[in-house]
């Protein structure tokens, strides 16, 4: 296994992992395609499994889903909070930020309306 270190720090933070076989995934998506691009890592379709909504975490997952078609994984309060669409939830965080522990009816909606879609 090889990890890449992308950048750290509060301007943004992804590692990208690949297994022995050259497949990869990506941990957190606060670095700018660009940067990503210039050191020659994969973009297309690869996983990234974001650990929270923070923009230095997961500011660019949106963009990686929709320019480059990568599958966001992560919970669902981060889904709601990023404005994510079609992510899927590890099984293992699918009750740990689930709508009961919202503060608020609006938000609880709009994740119960958000997992509607989404694949496990």
């Amino acid at each position: 296994m090889k990890i890449t270190c992308i950048g750290t720090g509060s301007s943004g933070n992804a590692f990208y992992v690949e297994g022995r076989k050259g497949t990869g995934i990506y941990l957190d998506a606060g670095i700018s395609p660009k940067v990503i691009q210039r050191m020659g890592l994969p973009l297309a379709n690869v996983s990234v499994f974001v650990t929270h909504e923070h923009g230095d975490h997961g500011g660019y997952a949106k963009r990686l889903q929709r320019d480059y078609g990568c599958q966001i994984y992560c919970s669902l309060g981060t889904a709601v909070a990023l404005d994510l669409e079609n992510c899927r939830l590890p099984v293992d965080l699918i009750h740990f930020d689930g709508p009961d522990v919202f503060s608020d009816d609006q938000t609880a909606a709009k994740a119960e309306e958000k997992t509607s879609g989404s694949t496990r």
